[in-house]
């Protein structure tokens, strides 16, 4: 039985991502350790199926990811933890050019996730406000202690998993 790339790489990020999604709903952190390993295997698995060239194609999908998103994470945006697991979905992607499309619907699934939030959090704590924007996000980490602001952080390991197993799920049908 052949298991094509891309069902391979369908599952790990699955695997990569499931657990990052538990720890970050959790403790609102995503260990390093399960980022470098989904980075590593996604390279391997590339190299691989595709060769030298695939593993360095895959390669520089994860640096332009974390380069692209390490901005907001010294804006204090985003945690470091997102930016490395947006970094090993962009090598689980292969291409720079699928991992830019990835960005973009991690974008699109996190704005989505914020509303929602907004909208759940009015209707249930009328009143209340939250630190959904990413504007609002960076004066809350300036003006709260660090345990505060991670408890009102939005879990940004759910917004990944929706953005990039959309783009490796289209991906994946494209190629059937």
């Amino acid at each position: 039985m052949d298991i094509s790339i891309n069902t391979l790489t369908l599952l790990l990020a699955v695997a990569t991502l499931v657990p990052a999604i538990i720890c970050d709903v959790r403790a609102r952190r995503i260990p390093n350790r399960l980022c470098l390993a989904g980075l590593v295997a996604a390279i391997f698995i590339h190299g691989i199926y595709g060769g030298p060239d695939a593993a360095l194609s895959a390669l520089a999908g994860a640096l332009l990811a974390g380069a692209l998103t390490f901005p907001l994470f010294a804006r204090g945006w985003f945690g470091a933890g997102d930016v490395k697991l947006i970094a090993a979905m962009g090598a689980v992607a292969g291409t720079p050019a699928t991992s830019m499309q990835m960005l973009v619907a991690i974008a699109l699934a996190g704005g989505l996730l914020a509303v929602c939030r907004l909208y759940w959090q009015r209707r249930t704590q009328p009143g209340a406000t939250a630190a959904l924007s990413l504007s609002d996000s960076a004066h809350a980490l300036k003006a709260q202690p660090l345990s505060t602001t991670r408890l009102n952080a939005l879990p940004y390991a759910v917004a990944i998993a929706i953005g990039s197993l959309t783009v490796l799920m289209a991906q994946a049908l494209q190629h059937s």
